[in-house]
């Protein structure tokens, strides 16, 4: 009997014990691969710097970053996903100058890696083959120093996955771009190559999705095959459908590798952390409301979300009486018959009963929590920095929240409301911050008619909006900066950075002059007080940028053709004017007419304001919301 009992429990035993094992094994081989393609990054790169010294033939020195890049690809999955601040700033920076994180003093950083190798071989006349000897001997000491490093990191299961996975997003955000290649426009090589090895690592995975779902397995392997052929029919990027593959190939690809994670039974991130992530894991749709997790922008804990702050917090938004006059609120100037901008060029309001002119476009607060960094010259690191700036700046609201709680703490219906949300909480700054940073995070428009194609909830759009959308992420080069999902300056695929540019802004658009706004670097924030930052603007979201015209920082231009237009010459430096750090590229983008009205047709398809511009009629203490907006 003893003996029947102890078989019957190794028989249990066993086949749980057989899964361990091979799931072990499996993460074995994907680090053996991590790193033998480490190792041949490497010796690409000392071939490359072995050239730099060797020959002065730009065919030659291009082939040898070429391959050096195509190297890379096959390894940046994992460097990205383990350490992207050292990818970012050593191996595959944009080429513009950097700021050293973490000291006290302003220490800017040149740039460096394979991004500004990419661009100097293709631009020949603007690099000296000592400069490119130096750059690519720091380059081979960089990688030296990230492979090794990387090659102590536990690779776990959640991390091959999550990895493959913001590689989706890589190749259709930054790779098929060419934001990474802008020299030799060579993104869709690199795209091949990377699925590749995606592919290389996730067959590693064949034997144990295949025992749970044979016909996972079979998808996954097909869209893989398929989207790496179709990659290599592509000659002319500039005919390149980038809407068509997401849509047939990486979107699919992306969902499949979700639900072979959850199938595996592997762990997620919310397994094993309760901090908030910027983007949502389980979304597999890029274009949907809950890929990116405004809770985490704002800095609110999921645990302590509460539908009664959100609505307490749309009250507060509308309410004049947070300013000293009680004759201005948030609306005033973010009007939501206008989706939330006031329409005019720079902000002319009323504060202290006197004229007051703040001297930059009021921006819409649709999908503006989707950011690190808040205002047109980045000064907020948070949310919370951006209200309180409203409330104590002696041009807007010009009070304090002692001031503003007291006057709520006298109005019996706003007491109940606040002690509904907040139980253990009196009215204060942290209740009132929170609640309106509640009402904000509810603003998110991704239902807009483009969004719906995406996720395939109709059947169609207007050829012109998808002919825009492909010139969008292709020749007109707007992605290079306004990155999807959100189509503005928060960086994929972690998302948790908001960049800013340069753009040599004119004045108007008939007059070649440069605006004397210097933004960023005179942002107040001392640590970046750069010269590389003078005239540099957060890059804002272009959706729903059909009703938020004038348009820029200024207001300058007052329709969508004149900004297109501004561009399509290459910015102040395109025409003429002397801008030394603009990072727009200076170059024609030779769009025609017929270009242009696509481009605007398609970021007129990305109008959504649904169920987020009604405005409460009255406020607690029975003040009516129409003597503020209207």
């Amino acid at each position: 009997m003893k003996c029947s009992i102890f078989l019957l429990s190794m028989l249990l035993i066993l086949p749980t014990t057989s899964v361990a094992q091979k799931k072990t094994s499996v993460t074995e081989e994907v680090k053996k691969i991590f790193h033998q393609n480490l190792n041949a990054y490497v010796e690409q790169v000392k071939i490359l710097h072995q050239k730099t010294k060797e020959t002065k033939d730009w065919k030659t020195l291009q082939q040898s970053v070429k391959l050096s890049r195509n190297a890379y690809k096959k390894v940046n999955l994992f460097i990205d996903y383990f350490d992207a601040e050292a990818n970012k700033f050593y191996l595959n920076g944009a080429p513009l100058p950097k700021l050293e994180n973490k000291v006290p003093e302003v220490n800017v950083l040149q740039p460096e890696g394979l991004q500004v190798l990419d661009e100097l071989v293709y631009a020949k006349d603007s690099a000296t083959f000592s400069e490119l000897q130096n750059l690519t001997s720091k380059l081979l000491t960089q990688s030296k120093k990230i492979a090794a490093y990387q090659k102590i990191l536990p690779i776990e299961h959640r991390h091959v996955f999550e990895a493959l996975r913001k590689e989706m997003v890589r190749i259709f955000t930054m790779y098929l771009t060419n934001f990474d290649t802008p020299g030799s426009a060579n993104g869709i090589e690199e795209s091949a190559i990377s699925l590749q090895s995606c592919f290389q690592i996730i067959s590693v995975y064949q034997n144990l999705i295949k025992d749970i779902d044979h016909t996972l397995w079979s998808n996954i392997e097909t869209l893989f095959k398929q989207s790496i052929d179709y990659l290599g029919q592509q000659m002319q990027y500039e005919n390149f459908d980038h809407l068509y593959f997401y849509k047939n190939y990486l979107q699919p690809l992306d969902q499949y590798l979700y639900k072979a994670h959850i199938a595996l039974g592997i762990e997620t991130i919310y397994e094993f952390s309760n901090l908030p992530q910027s983007v949502n894991y389980h979304a597999t749709q890029l274009f949907h409301k809950s890929y990116l997790n405004p809770l985490y922008y704002a800095q609110i804990n999921e645990q302590d979300y509460a539908p009664e702050k959100k609505e307490l917090g749309k009250l507060l938004f509308f309410d004049p009486r947070l300013s000293l006059n009680q004759n201005m609120s948030c609306a005033t100037c973010h009007q939501p018959q206008k989706a939330f901008t006031d329409g005019k060029k720079v902000s002319s309001i009323n504060a202290l009963n006197q004229p007051t002119i703040i001297n930059r476009n009021t921006p819409t607060v649709i999908n503006s929590v989707l950011a690190d960094r808040y205002f047109y010259d980045l000064r907020a690191e948070k949310l919370a920095q951006q209200i309180e700036h409203v409330v104590v700046n002696d041009a807007e609201f010009h009070t304090n929240f002692i001031k503003i709680a007291n006057r709520l703490r006298n109005i019996k219906a706003y007491e109940v409301l606040f002690t509904n949300a907040y139980p253990n909480l009196e009215i204060n700054k942290h209740s009132i911050i929170t609640s309106i940073s509640h009402y904000l995070t509810s603003l998110i428009g991704f239902n807009s008619p483009f969004d719906q194609f995406m996720r395939n909830e109709i059947d169609d759009i207007p050829k012109q909006v998808k002919t825009g959308f492909n010139l969008f992420m292709g020749k007109a080069a707007c992605a290079t900066c306004h990155f999807p999902t959100n189509f503005s300056g928060l960086v994929p695929p972690f998302y948790q950075e908001s960049e800013s540019e340069v753009l040599g802004l004119t004045k108007a658009p008939d007059i070649a002059e440069l605006d004397t706004d210097l933004g960023r670097y005179i942002n107040g924030l001392i640590k970046e007080k750069a010269d590389h930052f003078k005239w540099s603007f957060k890059t804002p979201t272009v959706r729903n940028v059909a009703l938020t015209a004038p348009y820029m920082h200024n207001g300058a231009f007052e329709t969508l053709e004149e900004v297109i237009n501004f561009y399509n010459h290459g910015g102040g430096a395109g025409l003429g004017i002397a801008v030394p750090n603009q990072t727009l590229p200076a170059d024609s983008l030779h769009l025609t007419k017929a270009e242009i009205a696509a481009l605007q047709q398609f970021m007129e398809a990305l109008t959504d304001t649904t169920g987020l511009t009604n405005a409460p009629k009255v406020l607690p203490g029975g003040l009516k919301v129409s003597f503020i907006v209207d």
